[in-house]
């Protein structure tokens, strides 16, 4: 690999980067090695309906050459797909399209791939294309052996899998986010100790370890101590808004509806039944919820269900486990909240109208940075511009910059229930080891700013906020950027979600080698963790006014108040 060639620690973070790191981002972006011509190509192989490129110089567990590690990946991904769509469909006999995965070690290449096989940026250390026929999975320091890489290629393909059968925005308008958290952590079970890992769906994080891997008996002690969330908290709740006891007791339903839920069949002449969860799929994908598809393939109330659920988990070995006094980690669930951060394009269509509306309303109303295009206006667009860069402001063009990366935060939420909702940006210089030092963005005038900015839509299912910035020079590498939006809906319900964003960008020719990372915040923090167990215990955050939590870690972001003022969606 050319990592190793050059003596650069492949594993290194993107927003760590050192000068010789971002020399490497744009040799690896310039003509003469961009991805799959470089001094060593990526090895392809394929298995079943599964196309692999592999490019992962060491891996533990598989002995043998990179075309023995690459072949066994692959069959590996075609086994999943199988197991996964047999359970899924039963006697459905469905269409099974081909998949294309990437997977490599060092992040510029991965980054590289995804932009060129999926069209966008690499968040985290998967991310899957628009139309779910391909993914890139970036083998980072924690992807470095049979069992967790493995297991990371297994959970893409799963998630893959069932997303063919039943698209994002059906799981959670329906409620059937379980289904996707249980058959991404069975995935991983399969190769080799069993453990399972928690993913954020869409772009996969980076895998943490809960429950010591074992989400069953995770899910008895969570019983026990009166923690298991209600049947109905978890089918309202959308997969992307799981804490760890959630994903701990979406595994624990899958797995009762694969065996305990089924009543048996006899004789000869008995019907040929789908077991349970195929059944729940076949009503999802006919648009029926997943409480009303659950009474209907049980033949009781919920009530019932979630009574025979419960006796499937006590039944589960209780791990001798510290036990940890902590309030609730869910609050009420929220109707449908969720927010997106676009560093590049392509957008998808329901965003499209906002983001470029948010766009224009910064380029007319606020010194913003921005390319020209051939006409001599703005180029109100996403993405890192490097030639002929100036602030503009009303279509007028002022002094001349290096550099530009516009970018758009849109929060989409449920219009049904009187919403008032809330958006705003918050900046710090990165480098910092603390959690504080966040200050409004901008300081100065910041109601005024952002009011001049906010972009306010709706369509037939959801509302949308959005609100563009447009970084320059060197402030794009040297800041990070929080987002947090927060929506309540008339019946008290409330969603507070956030997102951290870090842009890496240098000079160079090319811009194809700038990387953004963007990393998820919630409303909870882990306040139990070992390393034999991982995460056992999540709290509510205390002050939703100021603080969000880094998902799945003790951090806690303590952000400054937002003045009276800021423009609401309504």
């Amino acid at each position: 690999m050319l990592t190793n060639m050059l003596g650069i620690g492949a594993c290194q973070s993107s927003r760590d980067l050192v000068p010789h790191r971002r020399w490497l981002a744009w040799l690896l972006s310039s003509s003469a090695l961009a991805v799959g011509t470089s001094a060593q190509r990526p090895l392809e192989t394929s298995a079943g309906s599964i196309d692999l490129e592999f490019s992962v110089p060491s891996m533990d567990g598989v002995a043998g050459t990179p075309e023995k590690r690459a072949s066994w990946l692959a069959n590996l991904a075609e086994t999943t797909r199988q197991q996964t769509r047999k359970r899924l469909t039963d006697s459905l006999d469905l269409a099974s399209p081909r998949i294309r995965l990437a997977v490599f070690q060092d992040r510029d290449e991965a980054m590289l791939r995804a932009r060129s096989l999926c069209h966008r940026e690499l968040f985290g250390i998967a991310v899957l294309a628009p139309d779910l026929s391909a993914a890139v999975l970036h083998a980072d320091k924690a992807l470095r052996d049979k069992t967790s890489l493995g297991g990371a290629v297994a959970a893409v393909t799963a998630q893959m899998a069932l997303l063919q059968l039943l698209p994002p925005d059906d799981l959670d308008r329906l409620g059937y986010g379980f289904v996707s958290s249980a058959l991404v952590h069975e995935a991983t079970t399969a190769i080799g100790n069993g453990e399972v890992h928690a993913f954020v769906r869409g772009s996969l994080r980076a895998p943490f370890l809960a429950f010591g891997g074992n989400l069953l008996t995770g899910s008895s002690a969570l019983l026990l101590r009166d923690r298991l969330p209600h049947l109905a908290d978890l089918l309202q709740t959308e997969v992307h808004d799981f804490d760890p006891e959630q994903h701990a007791a979406a595994f624990a339903l899958a797995a009762w509806l694969g065996s305990a839920a089924a009543p048996p069949t006899t004789g000869s002449d008995a019907p040929v039944r789908m077991s349970p969860l195929a059944a729940l799929v076949a009503k999802a994908r006919e648009g029926e919820s997943a409480g009303r598809a659950l009474a209907d393939v049980l033949h009781q109330d919920l009530a019932a269900v979630e009574s025979r659920f419960t006796d499937f988990v006590r039944t589960q070995k209780e791990p001798n486990w510290p036990k940890v006094r902590t309030e609730s980690s869910k609050r009420r669930p929220h109707p449908h909240a969720a927010l997106f951060v676009y560093v590049r394009e392509p957008v998808p269509m329901r965003h499209r109208a906002i983001v470029q509306q948010a766009l224009a309303l910064r380029g007319a109303n606020l010194t913003s940075g921005f390319a020209a295009d051939d006409d001599g206006t703005p180029r109100l667009r996403l993405g890192p511009e490097n030639h002929n860069v100036a602030f503009w402001r009303g279509g007028e063009r002022g002094k001349p910059i290096d550099r530009a990366w516009p970018f758009v935060a849109v929060l989409e939420y449920d219009l049904e229930g009187t919403p008032e909702a809330m958006l705003a940006c918050f900046r710090r210089i990165r480098g910092r080891d603390d959690d504080d030092g966040w200050m409004l963005d901008p300081m100065i005038a910041f109601v005024e700013h952002h009011n001049a900015q906010i972009a306010e839509g709706r369509d037939d299912r959801f509302a949308y906020l959005a609100i563009p910035d447009t970084p320059t020079g060197t402030r794009i590498a040297e800041s990070e950027f929080v987002h947090r939006a927060r929506v309540r809906w008339q019946d008290g319900s409330e969603a507070v979600i956030g997102t951290r964003t870090m842009l890496d960008a240098f000079r160079s020719e090319k811009t194809d080698g700038w990387s953004a990372e963007v990393e998820p915040l919630v409303d909870w923090l882990v306040v139990a963790r070992n390393d034999a167990l991982g995460v056992t215990a999540s709290s509510a955050l205390t002050d939703l006014r100021r603080e969000l939590s880094p998902f799945a870690t003790k951090r806690v972001f303590s952000l400054p108040d937002v003045p009276v003022g800021l423009r609401v969606g309504r």
